[in-house]
């Protein structure tokens, strides 16, 4: 959070209500709060036209008027910073309301301690922060596409830039990716990366439909995992390291966003010195496969595909892994191009062209007849995690 200090605005006619709020926030350790009470709705309106806020905590009960109907006076007026709703009459109904009309978070005033609200402002903040940069690079993108409308693969490089380096070497481990995509945008994605000196984490995602709006999903995707990365750096969340949450967390990212749009996601977390993997598959099939001196086999891990069903629980496996091994992973394209004549041929059959640890991306993608010169039905991905003593 940033180190200045961070004006927040009180909307409450209640003194001792202020008093409570202002004890609280100067206990506060992640941020220096300095706070601004307007005790009517004419003062708060006056006070969002004279000064700049970071948050708002509104009172629900506000004599003759609801905060909820002042709230829409204040949108008018142009004040976008984050609103806390709090009230002393809580209900279910009432919390659907306020995050209807843009409200970030809910508080009860009886449950109200120092250190949860502390933690609701820095979370809001914090998350409000990060939706303005996706609006930002959400809205870089479109004018971008609108200004090559008639020459798209610029856009198909801007996507590019988000994706990893096609290999890359993290220690004994070696990362690579094919994609051919259907379309000059496309919804697969893939990405590799340390998390910490501990961990690595890789995925591969693959969005519904093509275009723009799916292509979008992947920045929501690449940018959700980034906030998650730099949470975890500052020691204030280890969501990046448990695949079933960060599945849990994209899920309601992409509901909130309403774009109409899901997709399937195969995440790991290696844990190096244990040897050990942790995964989770949102829906994702082909599954993957494991590949070590036993032979090569399914990581079967099921669960629902993310962004389609509201509060979706998530299961993950952890499995030990030798010294050698590998892992490859598919986008569902891959079977459009297999010519087997059923879907238990095709999975057998991509099952058995790994045989060997001698195995590369390019003999991978040989073996399946995957070309990049030729344009597929849908979008075409194999990303290969290796590790080799």
């Amino acid at each position: 959070m940033e180190s200045r200090n961070l004006q927040i605005l009180l909307v409450d006619d209640d003194e001792d209500q202020f008093q409570i709020v202002r004890k609280y926030l100067k206990r506060a350790q992640s941020a220096t709060y300095e706070i601004t009470w307007a005790e009517t709705c004419g003062k708060a309106l006056e006070a969002i036209s004279a000064l700049e806020f970071d948050l708002c905590l509104l009172d629900y009960q506000l004599g003759e008027r609801t905060g909820l109907e002042l709230l829409e006076d204040m949108r008018g007026r142009g004040f976008d910073a984050p609103v806390i709703l709090l009230t002393g009459r809580a209900s279910f109904q009432l919390d659907i309301d306020a995050m209807a009309r843009g409200v970030s978070d809910f508080l009860d005033k009886g449950a109200l301690t120092p250190v949860l609200l502390e933690r609701s402002l820095r979370y809001t903040i914090e998350n409000h922060r990060i939706r303005a940069e996706l609006e930002q690079v959400n809205k870089k993108l479109e004018s971008s596409l609108r200004e090559i409308e008639e020459d798209q693969e610029a856009a198909r490089r801007i996507q590019q830039q988000l994706m990893p380096k096609e290999r890359l070497r993290l220690d004994g481990f070696t990362f690579s990716y094919f994609l051919n995509t259907s379309a000059r945008l496309s919804g697969d994605f893939v990405d590799y990366f340390r998390i910490d000196e501990k961990h690595l984490g890789v995925y591969i995602a693959d969005v519904s439909g093509h275009g723009v709006s799916s292509a979008m999903v992947t920045v929501l995707l690449k940018s959700t995992i980034t906030r998650l990365l730099r949470q975890h750096r500052l020691k204030e969340d280890d969501t990046i390291l448990h695949p079933d949450r960060v599945l849990a967390v994209l899920n309601e990212s992409i509901l909130q966003e309403d774009l109409d749009k899901y997709l399937t996601m195969f995440y790991i977390v290696v844990l190096e010195e244990d040897s050990r993997i942790t995964f989770s598959n949102g829906g994702h099939f082909p599954h993957p496969i494991l590949l070590d001196q036993d032979g090569a086999r399914f990581l079967d891990e099921k669960n629902l595909p993310v962004g389609l069903f509201p509060h979706a629980v998530y299961s993950a496996s952890t499995l030990e892994v030798p010294a050698d091994f590998a892992v490859a992973l598919f986008s569902d394209g891959v079977f459009e191009v297999l010519e087997q004549e059923n879907l238990q041929k095709k999975e057998a059959h991509l099952l058995a062209q790994l045989n060997g640890m001698d195995i590369t991306l390019e003999s991978l993608v040989e073996r399946l007849g995957l070309n990049a010169n030729d344009t597929p039905i849908d979008d075409v991905t194999v990303l290969l995690m290796k590790r080799e003593s």
